[in-house]
């Protein structure tokens, strides 16, 4: 892996090699997980909250917008996956064996914190969205590794963003184009997708089937890619090894 040392910049193909090692090692526990927390949550949501022919939804409520109990399960189930992927990942990067079972014990424990971070930190780029988009996207940028902070140092929810924003200052070009490259790459699934099954004689079950797919296909890689480059971070900016960072699951 290229690496420039303690107190350097990340390698954006060193974090893309390190998230396909930890994908390729974990493979179908990794994709039930993203399947079952991922994509099946994104089939339900669409299928729950958008609109029919009538303009009311399958839950009888008008309108197309997503209900507060439908986000709210996307919340928790998004912080349990990432909690997953993100220790099983640094334990496979250490060149030890995934630990699927322990890692979702582990994330179990975490639930309520993941969950509170996840509300506040969207609740900063949000705020940043606002404020002209740009305090936004630095805000996101800023935040990306503060869930592995968080499953792998046990910190509490603002010192998780301290430490995130800690960690990506002077590498934060780099992880906006990695994370530039995975939105497109999202939008690009999601469009050809779409447009398939705008085409096709079942385009209504189509159209859910491509947000399972869409959603499957993004928390797999979004959480995997998060934990590469959190790894990838520590072991540049402060020389820490795999094998040190995994030790604290012991």
């Amino acid at each position: 892996m290229a690496t420039s040392g303690p107190g350097g910049r990340i390698d954006i193909g060193s974090v893309v090699s390190r998230g396909f090692e930890a994908i390729g090692h974990n493979f179908p526990a990794f994709l039930g997980l993203s399947i079952l927390l991922g994509g099946l949550p994104a089939f339900a949501f669409s299928y729950l909250s958008g609109p029919n022919l009538d303009g009311q939804n399958a839950l009888g409520f008008g309108g197309g917008g997503m209900t507060i109990a439908a986000w709210l399960v996307q919340i928790v189930a998004t912080s349990f996956l990432q909690a997953v992927i993100v220790r099983s990942s640094i334990l496979t990067l250490s060149g030890r064996d995934g630990d699927i079972g322990g890692s979702i014990v582990a994330a179990f424990g975490l639930i309520l914190p993941l969950i509170g971070l996840s509300i506040l930190s969207g609740l900063v780029i949000t705020i940043g969205l606002v404020l002209l988009i740009v305090p936004g996207i630095i805000a996101y940028v800023a935040l990306s590794v503060a869930v592995p902070a968080m499953v792998e140092e046990g910190r509490g929810i603002t010192d998780c963003m301290e430490r995130s924003a800690e960690l990506t200052k002077g590498s934060r070009w780099q992880i906006f184009l990695l994370l530039l490259i995975l939105v497109v790459a999202y939008f690009v699934l999601a469009a050809g997708l779409g447009a398939a099954s705008i085409v096709s004689e079942e385009a209504g079950i189509l159209q859910f089937v491509a947000e399972a797919v869409v959603g499957t296909a993004n928390a797999l890689f979004m959480s995997t890619m998060t934990a590469a480059l959190y790894v990838e971070l520590r072991t540049v900016k402060e020389g820490a090894t795999t094998e040190g960072l995994a030790a604290i699951f012991e």
